[in-house]
């Protein structure tokens, strides 16, 4: 029989994608038995500030996804133990009282049999197994599109900080130029101690909010590090630019369609069908299993002289067993059969959610674009052209300080606002991407 030694093209390409897996990711040593970094120096980790940067250093270094990793290793061992015959059993015996034969007194007995199971126990079992590895496989793809989703996730908060800190520097830059030009004023009897008051008020705000943000931005960037599974003290630079804001080039119903064959839902497809081979197995438990065996007994030389005195005897058996108890391989067969039904349940389930979940993003989606497309075509520009007008009234003296703080404000809050939508719509691209379950090509952008 060649069951035990077959190598069927489901397990021969597992174990080719997990050779190649293996290949990309950083040695399990560097993830598990890294030595504390002295925080004193910035590690040796070499990221261009780009997010596909961050994400390449996750997906080799991310101590979760590694997990997972092993995990679908450990399921990629499982074919070959369930396919595996049972143990060759050797037994010995020794004639305690011997008997005596014509041919001379029994001595010893050696004895082995082999038992070989109905052959879809050992089939059915083998590609249970190796389904079960193929959804372990899934299982971690799966993992590595979350883990995508969450860098992405750290990565935006960091720029959005960052973005917001040189809003807020501008704000203190402009009131501190304010600030200076009042207190001339002041001395040429031309302000009042209230205005100035006033502004330096409003600068000591500004400043308190820098140091906050300060503050923010190492808690945002000890989270990427964090997620990228990179030393404590990482340097995380990260680059200036804003995301492209533009809508999906894929329609919803092609979204839809790859969503509901996303890694996690193929993962409890492949977990269904291996209950499927499951209960087929134990259904082979219903049916007899045969064996072979070879007993030798040893024998003596007697007192009685004859031509075959001494000669050992050579037993051949074929042996069978007798499966009496079918309700207990009943109740096997329908547990396996019951597993895969509520795993069937669970993918429809998950389909429904993905299939709900783009048609929720993409609405987040659409209203971060529309936002940050009304914020720079018209809320943006109206508040610079009302700035400016309130500025030139002021220095013409047609205006007071308190109208000038406030088209200031109003300026820099529609900045700032428009620097949080674009990091909310940066996050739920990536949203969409980790739902749909691949890179999503945007609208006009040359890929």
């Amino acid at each position: 029989m060649l069951l035990a030694g077959c190598s069927p093209a489901l397990e021969r390409t597992t174990r080719r994608d997990l050779d190649r897996i293996e290949r990309e990711l950083a040695p399990i040593e560097e993830v598990r038995d890294r030595p504390t970094p002295d925080t004193s120096e910035a590690p040796d980790v070499e990221l261009d500030g780009s997010l596909q940067s961050y994400l390449a250093y996750a997906y080799a270094h991310s101590p979760t996804l590694r997990a997972s990793f092993e995990q679908w290793r450990a399921a990629s061992y499982g074919p070959r133990q369930a396919r595996k015959l049972p143990e060759p059993v050797l037994t010995y015996a020794i004639f305690i009282r011997s008997v005596e034969t014509r041919v001379g007194p029994q001595r010893h007995k050696l004895g082995v049999s082999q038992w070989f199971p109905w052959p879809t126990r050992l089939t059915q079992a083998g590609k249970a197994a190796a389904l079960r590895a193929k959804a372990a496989q899934r299982a971690f793809e799966a993992q590595a599109l979350e883990i995508a989703r969450r860098v992405a996730r750290a990565y935006w908060t960091v720029w959005r900080v960052e973005r917001v800190r040189e809003v807020e520097s501008e704000r203190v830059e402009i009131l501190t130029t304010l600030s200076e030009q009042m207190k001339v004023r002041l001395e040429v009897g031309r302000g009042t101690l209230a205005d100035v008051s006033r502004v330096d008020l409003r600068l000591s705000r500004s400043r308190d909010v820098l140091a906050g943000l300060d503050e923010q931005r190492a808690r945002a960037a000890a989270e990427l590090v964090r997620e990228i599974g990179a030393p404590p003290g990482t340097p995380t630079p990260i680059d200036r630019a804003s995301p492209t804001v533009t809508l999906p080039a894929e329609g919803p119903d092609k979204l839809r369609a790859d969503a509901m064959n996303h890694p996690r839902v193929d993962a409890l497809q492949l977990a269904s069908d291996a209950a499927g081979a499951k209960a087929k197995a134990a259904k082979g438990s219903r049916l007899p299993s045969f064996g072979v065996g070879v007993d030798w007994i040893i024998t003596g030389k007697g007192g009685v002289a004859a031509a075959d005195a001494g000669k050992d005897a050579v037993i051949a058996m074929g042996m069978i067993s007798l499966p009496l108890w079918q309700r207990s391989y009943s109740a096997a067969v329908k547990q396996a059969e019951a597993e895969g039904a509520a795993l069937r349940a669970r993918k429809i389930a998950a389909q429904q959610d993905a299939a709900a979940s783009v048609d929720a993003v993409l609405a987040d989606l659409r209203d971060a674009e529309r936002r940050v497309r009304l914020y720079d075509t018209t809320l943006i520009p109206q508040a610079e052209s009302t700035w400016s007008s309130v500025m030139a009234a002021y220095q013409s003296g047609q205006a007071p300080v308190a109208d000038l703080l406030g088209a200031e404000a109003a300026l820099l809050e529609l900045r700032r606002a428009q620097v949080e939508v674009t990091a909310i719509f940066a996050t739920t691209w990536s949203d969409l991407e980790a739902v749909v379950g691949r890179p999503v090509p945007a609208r006009g952008v040359r890929q």
